[in-house]
């Protein structure tokens, strides 16, 4: 990619030799448009991780000093929704905000305005409403962990002196806990600057961002140099903010698991229990507004409905390009996820049982998909692989979401070993086994419910991705392309829906099945 933007035209073969120019370069330094929109993309990205952080905080909290022995259920219940489908969360936001949607007709019914409000879709606001729902999950765990890890005797000392509860947190809890809310904040940061799928569907002309011009130059325009150079642009600026954020967090720190709190403030139903209980169900509107379209007899999405009726779900097996598209994200999942948990667990058995010379770096690079916005990740392997000569295809799309599950895979299995007990190892090769016998016999045996959950995670990872699908597939599809591809038909979207309904349940199934395996399996316990 770094190499393309040097060229200076599509003229002649793409990856023959060329003389290297700064043409490109040139030329976006010298419009302004550029230049403003990644200004504006950035300040998009710092506005949803503000209200992202902001509106996760009070949820984290809640989970480590008031949910109390309820804290997996209520974890669970707000990671559901950020483990469904990307794209139908951010295409539900069409039918709630669009002219004739649940918002408009809600606000009409009751009285409150005549004519819908036209300005609510299409909008730089919508694009930041969903990115800020679509994110608020993801921002709740690097606070919990920083909750987790604040020492109980300093809120009972200050307790005992005196101090309200509203001072404590001010003075011991929200200091201690500060790293967490720089990572949260980063984390939704750095791959929002990025961003051009959500802006494609409830963006439209007026919100579009950086990373939709670059789709562009790669799709409609045929301009690979120049979308090359706005990539390595937009690369530089996110390593600079991740160079930036690792002075500020220790990220490896951030991979092993923390000993819960003791400290517990649970009781009355508080403010606090509220706002969990309304976050939850905002959380779970939109899928519900979903749910329902499935079922409506018309076609219009839109309010009200025309009845209910199950067809949208008797024609799915009846249309054998959608059930091909299936197949494909089944396919791609099954071999990226195995990919993903083979070399993820090694790397973290790596860096749990040795300290090496670039190790730190190593690491790094491995979380790097975590953070690099993905239409660079996207554009990067697709120079790469045809660069190498390899078609798109359905295996470019499995190595790519091999690629992106990897940190799952790693931060799962390194969690794991954190409470591992390595005498039982040691003691092994004190009797004579070899190196790999151990690992064979006694360390992956012990964390095996944690290697099969992060499997899972990782096939859950392939089965919703598109962005990188987008880019990558060739004529085969998966179905969040196919998918996407559908949305333009009104008369086919109720059965995609119903579809993807579907798939959204399957892929809630496989997140509780994983909880539930990564929670049975205690490393280090000998039975």
């Amino acid at each position: 990619m770094f190499a393309l933007s040097f060229r200076a035209d599509m003229q002649g073969e793409l990856f023959s030799f060329w003389t290297p120019t700064l043409k490109q370069y040139q030329t976006i330094a010298a419009i302004g448009s550029y230049w403003r929109l990644l200004g504006i993309s950035i300040a998009m990205a710092f506005g949803v991780a503000v209200l992202a952080t902001a509106l996760a905080y009070p949820v984290a909290y809640f989970l480590v000093f008031r949910a109390g022995r309820a804290a997996g259920l209520c974890l669970m219940l707000l990671l559901i929704p950020f483990w469904t489908s990307f794209l139908l969360r951010v295409m539900s936001w069409k039918f709630l905000l669009g002219s004739d949607g649940a918002i408009n007709w809600l606000l009409i019914y009751s009285g409150v305005i005549a004519e819908p409000i036209s300005g609510l879709l299409y909008s730089r606001s919508a694009v930041v409403i969903a990115l800020v729902y679509v994110w608020i999950p993801f921002a709740a765990l690097p606070i919990s962990a920083a909750l987790q890890r604040i020492q109980p005797e300093l809120v009972e000392a200050a307790a005992d002196l005196g101090a309200t509860s509203w001072r404590r947190f001010w003075t011991i809890i929200f200091p201690l806990s500060f790293l967490g809310v720089l990572a949260a904040f980063f984390m939704v940061f750095i791959p929002t600057v990025g961003e051009y799928v959500t802006p494609l569907l409830v963006g439209g002309s007026r919100g579009i961002m950086y990373g939709n011009i670059i789709q562009d130059f790669f799709t409609k325009a045929a301009d690979w140099p120049r979308g090359a150079a706005l990539s390595v642009v937009m690369l530089v600026v996110t390593l600079l903010l991740v160079v930036f954020a690792a002075r500020l967090v220790n990220v490896k720190a951030a991979r092993m698991t923390a000993s819960r709190s003791a400290i517990s403030e649970q009781g009355r139903f508080s403010l606090l229990t509220g706002y969990f209980v309304g976050l939850i169900a905002l959380l779970y509107l939109p899928l519900a507004v979903l749910f329902l379209f499935s079922l409506n007899a018309g076609t219009g999405l839109s309010f009200p409905f025309q009845g209910l009726t199950l067809q949208w779900y008797e024609q799915l097996f009846q249309s054998p390009e959608l059930l091909r598209s299936a197949r494909n994200s089944i396919i791609v999942a099954a071999v990226s996820s195995c990919v993903a948990a083979a070399f993820g667990t090694a790397l973290a058995l790596l860096f749990a049982r040795f300290s090496f010379r670039g190790d730190k770096l190593l690491f790094a690079l491995a979380m790097l998909p975590l953070v690099v916005p993905v239409v660079i990740l996207a554009v990067a392997l697709l120079v790469l692989f045809l660069a190498a000569g390899i078609d798109r295809s359905l295996w470019t799309v499995a190595i790519a979401h091999s690629v992106v599950a990897l940190p799952y895979v790693i931060l799962i299995v390194s969690a794991s070993l954190a409470g591992f007990d390595f005498d039982l190892e040691e003691a092994a090769m004190d009797l004579g086994a070899p190196y790999g016998r151990v690992i064979l016999n006694i360390v992956l045996p012990l964390i095996a419910p944690s290697i099969l959950s992060a499997w899972l995670v990782a096939f859950t990872v392939s089965l919703d991705e598109f962005a990188l699908a987008l880019f990558l597939a060739g004529t085969d599809v998966t179905f969040p392309v196919y998918l996407y591809g559908q949305l333009r038909f009104a008369s086919r979207l109720p059965m995609m829906i119903a579809f993807a309904v579907l798939m959204m349940i399957g892929t809630l199934l496989l997140v509780l099945i994983a909880e539930w395996i990564r929670r049975r399996g205690r490393p280090g316990e000998v039975r």
